[in-house]
This record gives C-alpha cells, sequence and structure tokens, in this order.
C-alpha cells in the first residue's frame, strides 16, 4: 500500500529510496500530510512530486538523505482506511517502515480494534499480520538514537549473523555489501554498542 498516488512515482523511481514516513497526519478534508525520509536522488523527487497534481505542498530538505514535507491527496481506498484509523482507539505508531514493496503497520489497541481496522482495508490489498503480543517500545526508542545509516548497518550485521555464536559473517563482508570500508564499518559498530548499552544502563 502506498498513501497517495505521488508515491507511487517514488516507489517506481530507481534513483530513490523510500526509508521510512515518520509522521502521518490525515485532515478533515480527506488530505494527508506526510514526514517521508528519503534517500538518493532529492532533486529527482522534488522533480517528480513538484508536478504532480495529487501534490498539494511538497518541500524537501537534504541532499542524498533528506526529508519530504508532503501534504496531498490519497487514493478513495487509502483515505477509507487512514478514517478508520482516525475512528478507532487505536495508536498508530510511526515511523512506518517500507518493507519490500510494502508498509509495515504497528497498531498499538485492543484486538477487535484491530478486526474492525483490518475490516476497511480493501481486498485488493495484501494484509499480513506479522505478530501480536504486549506492546513494548524500547526497540522503537532505542532505534530513534541511531542514525539512519548506523540502523542500515545494524540490520545487516545482525541479518548477516555478525552477532551470532560462531559469528557467521565479517566486517570487510558487511563493508562489501554496504559499500564502504571496513574501517567505516569498524567505527559504526562500536558507536552503536556504546550508544545502545549506555541507554539500556541508564
Amino acid at each position: 500500500m502506498t498513501p497517495s498516488p505521488a508515491s507511487n512515482l517514488l516507489a517506481n523511481e530507481p534513483s530513490i529510496t523510500r526509508v521510512a514516513i515518520n509522521h502521518v497526519h490525515p485532515l478533515s478534508d480527506d488530505t494527508l500530510v506526510l514526514l517521508y525520509e528519503l534517500h538518493g536522488d532529492l532533486d529527482r523527487a522534488r522533480e517528480l512530486l513538484g508536478t504532480h497534481p495529487d501534490v498539494l505542498t511538497c518541500e524537501i530538505t537534504g541532499e542524498d538523505e533528506g526529508v519530504a514535507y508532503l501534504h496531498g491527496k490519497p487514493t478513495s481506498e487509502v483515505a477509507a482506511i487512514f478514517e478508520a484509523i482516525t475512528r478507532s482507539p487505536l495508536i498508530l505508531e510511526t515511523p512506518l517502515r517500507h518493507v519490500n514493496d510494502g508498509i509495515q503497520f504497528t497498531f498499538v489497541g485492543g484486538k477487535q480494534a484491530i478486526k474492525t481496522v483490518n475490516s476497511a482495508i480493501p481486498d485488493n490489498y495484501d494484509v499480513t499480520l506479522e505478530r501480536a503480543g504486549e506492546y513494548n517500545p524500547s526497540h522503537e526508542y532505542l532505534a530513534a538514537l541511531l542514525t539512519q545509516r548506523q540502523r542500515k548497518v545494524l540490520e545487516t550485521a545482525v541479518k548477516d549473523g555478525y552477532y551470532n555464536l560462531p559469528r557467521k559473517t565479517t566486517q570487510e563482508s558487511i563493508a562489501n555489501e554496504i559499500g564502504v570500508t571496513p574501517e567505516t564499518i569498524n567505527e559504526h559498530l562500536r558507536k552503536i554498542e556504546s550508544t545502545v548499552l549506555s541507554a539500556l544502563c541508564e
């Protein structure tokens, strides 16, 4: 699901990576205000969004990594979904992560409220419940302490088994995958570990 037709432009543009939606605010006129975290050719993003008829306002800060303030018109289906979320007792936690070709939502609330919102999602959208359980905000709190680059390094290190016993990858392999030097990876991992462990011991 993409929040607006304009965001499809970003999804289909190979020079732009949609990292996350850091804030989403449905307005009473059925428009949406979004804060997109973007990487890549931000001049191309300005060009695409600035000329789209469904974009009412667009401001993008940054060069290779930045944030886009986007006020626009969603599709009628997406508007209905966000209306259902707004009318429900659920809390929609941000950021919303882009995962493969979809968006990962995290809701805080009761099972019945989640079922009600789920019933408002059109059949042509694929919905998968990844997990359910007690809400623990510590993961997002710790992630918020890291820069986007640090989160990328950490996610790659965990995915590739750097912290497994025995270790399944090396800093050199992580560096090659991300496209930086091993020294940079070493510095990132040391800063990540220092930041996270210091926060846990506070």
